[in-house]
């Protein structure tokens, strides 16, 4: 694929590919956005493979931060903080009050985030469920100011967007999971190379762990290739998947 590092690419769930093909990808704010108070509508993307890469390890690292016992132990610390600023309030000025108790409201909205996060069962649910890597080959206007996290403003017709799979020309068969992509990425990309991209070593090895359950897969022969959506387009009504045999 020879314009891998300057594409950009989108992470999507199996359940949302019949509105893509209909619709396009649309600009919303979503879980990523909501979780991060992150108040940007957009698609977002990010530039390159390795960006994208880049980007699937930041969200772990975030999910992995605030759920399970983590965010009990992140609720625990924000209520403390919390108590904290109720005992020194009444001992302040009216000025001085009025930003504890904006304070305090933002901690308050923290805990539910964190509840929120910890409402999913795993970091794939956390993602939508497993899914597909899109790619779109040219597009104007981005904000590329953080290349793994790049925002566009705009609808991005079907028409324009690929899936990205792994093709094996020698038997015809084609790997389209989202995961398994992952899989093959951190397979073939030699470690030293890797944490230049991630450079944090716990969330490295976080990811590692996380598609280790894949290292079944034999690789040998596959290659990424992109596919015109249209390809998923069955009758113009619902999604024809890759096959796979």
């Amino acid at each position: 694929m020879e314009n891998i590092n300057n594409n950009y690419y989108h992470y999507t769930s199996y359940g949302s590919m019949n509105g893509i093909v209909q619709e396009g990808l649309v600009p919303k704010i979503g879980i990523r956005s909501m979780t991060k108070y992150d108040n940007r509508g957009g698609v977002f993307l990010s530039k390159g493979i390795f960006n994208s890469i880049k980007m699937y390890a930041s969200m772990l690292r975030y999910y992995n931060t605030y759920s399970g016992s983590n965010g009990i132990n992140e609720i625990n610390n924000y209520l403390n903080e919390i108590n904290y600023l109720i005992n020194i309030q009444n001992r302040l000025d009216e000025n001085l009050k009025k930003q504890l108790e904006d304070e305090i409201f933002r901690l308050n909205q923290d805990i539910e985030m964190i509840k929120y996060i910890m409402s999913f069962n795993s970091f794939i649910d956390y993602l939508g469920g497993e899914g597909y890597l899109l790619s779109v080959n040219e597009l104007d206007n981005v904000d590329e100011k953080y290349k793994e996290d790049c925002c566009y403003n705009n609808i991005i017709p079907a028409s324009i967007i690929n899936a990205v799979i792994l093709r094996n020309e020698g038997n015809g068969t084609n790997i389209d999971s989202r995961e398994l992509l992952m899989n093959y990425f951190v397979k073939t990309i030699p470690h030293d190379e890797l944490s230049k991209i991630i450079q944090d070593e716990k969330t490295l090895d976080d990811l590692y762990k996380l598609l280790s359950k894949y290292n079944y897969v034999d690789y040998t022969g596959y290659e990424v290739q992109e596919v015109p959506l249209d390809f998923y387009n069955y009758n113009k009504q619902k999604i024809k998947p890759l096959i796979f045999n």
